[in-house]
C-alpha cells in the first residue's frame, strides 16, 4: 500500500507540474499573440510601403514570444534540477538509522526453540496448526 500511495502522490505532483507548465504556455502564447497583433498593427500603419520590413517585424515578434516561453521553461527545469540536488545533499546529512540487530537488545536465549501444536480454542473456531521453531504466524 505504501508503494502505491507514493506512486499516486508522485503522479499527482507530476500532473500538477505539467498543468502549471501548460498554464504558463497558454499565458505566454496569449502575450505573444498580443505582441504580434500590436506589431502587425504598427507595421500596417507605419510600414505600409515596405512589406518586407513589416513581415520581418511580425516574424521577430513571434520568434521573441516563443523564445520567452522556452527561456521560462529552461529556468523552471533548471530550478527543479537544483532543488533535487539540494534534497540529495540534505538526505546525506540525515542521521543514519540504527542497525537492524542490536546486540544489547537481543532476545534472551531461553526463548522456546521447539515446535508448538495449537488446537482449536474459543477464539479460533475449527483452526488448528503446528508451528516449528523459528516460524511466525499472523492472524488477520
Amino acid at each position: 500500500m505504501g508503494g502505491l500511495l507514493a506512486y499516486t502522490v508522485s503522479q499527482i505532483l507530476l500532473t500538477v507540474f505539467m498543468m502549471t507548465e501548460r498554464w504558463l504556455l497558454i499565458n505566454l502564447d496569449l502575450l505573444g499573440s498580443i505582441s504580434v497583433f500590436i506589431t502587425a498593427l504598427f507595421a500596417s500603419t507605419f510600414l505600409d510601403s515596405d512589406t518586407v520590413l513589416a513581415g520581418l517585424a511580425i516574424t521577430a515578434a513571434l520568434t521573441f514570444s516563443e523564445g520567452v516561453y522556452w527561456e521560462c521553461r529552461f529556468w523552471t527545469v533548471l530550478e527543479l534540477a537544483l532543488d533535487s540536488g539540494e534534497r540529495i545533499i540534505e538526505y546525506t546529512d540525515l542521521p543514519q538509522k540504527p542497525p537492524h540487530l542490536i546486540e544489547s537488545q537481543r532476545p534472551s536465549a531461553c526463548r522456546p526453540s521447539s515446535a508448538a501444536n495449537i488446537s482449536p480454542v474459543s477464539v479460533l473456531h475449527d483452526v488448528s496448526f503446528e508451528l516449528k521453531a523459528g516460524e511466525r504466524v499472523r492472524l488477520v
